[in-house]
């Protein structure tokens, strides 16, 4: 497990803060430099979305919110979801995470996994 946090605007605030006074059982903060605007960290990352490598908890609370985030992007009024998103994709890619995707819909079709045969 990892918490990522961007060094710029709240992040950078919010870094040394939990380095000292993390709670028992959180993971440290990794700091993230972002290389580019919102727009082109998700647009790197859009193959894996669009290939449908990307899933989403099914019938998670947060679901709906971040579906109208990621439809809305990038003229929306919210995209902080979305930018998690891409910085999550790139490490994961880059570390080759996996995860169970059993009650899982894709982020681009919004369909339930397919079983594999």
């Amino acid at each position: 497990k990892a918490i990522l946090i961007e060094d710029a605007a709240a992040g950078s605030y919010l870094l040394p803060r939990l380095r000292l006074e993390a709670p028992i059982g959180v993971p440290r903060p990794i700091t993230v430099q972002p290389d580019a605007d919102k727009a082109t960290r998700l647009h790197a990352e859009a193959l894996v979305i669009e290939q449908g490598r990307v899933y989403l908890k099914k019938g998670a609370p947060w679901l709906k919110e971040l579906q109208l985030e990621l439809a809305q992007f990038p003229r929306g009024r919210y995209s902080d979801q979305v930018d998690s998103i891409s910085q999550f994709l790139k490490r994961a890619e880059s570390r080759r995470l996996s995860w169970d995707r059993a009650e899982c819909i894709n982020m681009f079709t919004g369909k339930p996994r397919r079983k594999k045969r």
